[in-house]
């Protein structure tokens, strides 16, 4: 009986090559399906928002829950949620807070908190573009035990005292301009501009929306007035700022509020 011989070389070498194809043929489609799976919950997760929201008005006379943001000072500051000292105790922990859409958490309205990350979102240590890159990364903002507010290490090489949200919160009133006649904050739900976006994805740079389309930048998913979630491809730098170079070293809508409402505009 001849005894039965082994893959010879050439062999081995052909059934390397087939696989390394169908990997590269599988991987985009892969990567593809992540990236919607992605998408889907951060939409389930903005919903979840318009839920709690409403919720909100209808036991406090249709008030929204307060904005920090103004309509005209720094935009970033709608996404804070709470400062925390990390020294202490968790439980003894929190000197402010809750704020912005962390309202809803503390009057125990949205029970989970992931409900307020996107999980796209960028850690800091993945995509550092300054100094002064944050996450908006769920995980940034837990404890070793995996308890929510927290502040990890690698949450942001700055302000290690705050606790951020990963979506941005900006009612648009319907009527109301600011002395600088930028559009104001509505502070009742019947006030919101229809059409308008109230809530979406936090990012810093145009490389760092949280979703993606070939390895690239492709947008973000936006909360409207009507409860509805929508991904929308973000315009690029100069649409909004008028200068591309000068909005990709300031983060130009974080700061400057003319731009973030240019890019909230643009979302329409």
């Amino acid at each position: 009986m001849r005894n039965r011989k082994g893959f010879t070389l050439i062999e081995l070498l052909v059934v390397i090559a087939i696989i390394a194809l169908l990997m590269a043929i599988l991987m985009p489609a892969l990567r593809k399906v992540k990236e919607n799976v992605r998408r889907i919950s951060c939409a389930a997760n903005l919903s979840s928002l318009a839920k709690g929201i409403h919720v909100y008005a209808t036991e406090n006379d249709a008030a929204l829950p307060p904005c920090e943001f103004n309509g005209e000072n720094a935009p970033w500051i709608s996404y804070m949620a709470y400062t925390v000292n990390t020294s202490a105790l968790f439980g003894e922990h929190i000197t402010s807070g809750p704020r912005n859409l962390a309202l809803l958490y503390g009057m125990d309205i949205i029970k989970t908190p992931e409900a307020f990350y996107c999980p796209g979102a960028y850690r800091n240590i993945e995509h550092i573009q300054s100094s002064s890159s944050v996450s908006w990364r769920y995980e940034a903002y837990i404890d070793n035990s995996g308890r929510w507010p927290w502040n990890s290490e690698y949450s942001t090489s700055h302000g290690l005292q705050n606790v951020r949200l990963g979506y941005f919160y900006t009612p648009y009133h319907a009527l109301k301009k600011t002395n600088a006649g930028l559009p104001a904050i509505a502070s009742k739900l019947i006030n919101v501009k229809t059409g308008s976006v109230m809530v979406m994805d936090c990012f810093q740079f145009i490389q760092s929306c949280p979703h993606k389309r070939g390895g690239g930048a492709a947008g973000i998913n936006a909360l409207y007035a009507d409860g509805s979630a929508v991904f929308r491809r973000v315009p690029e730098e100069g649409a909004m700022a008028g200068d591309a170079a000068d909005y990709q070293a300031s983060s130009g809508h974080l700061n400057n509020p003319e731009v973030y409402w240019r890019l909230v505009e643009s979302l329409y």
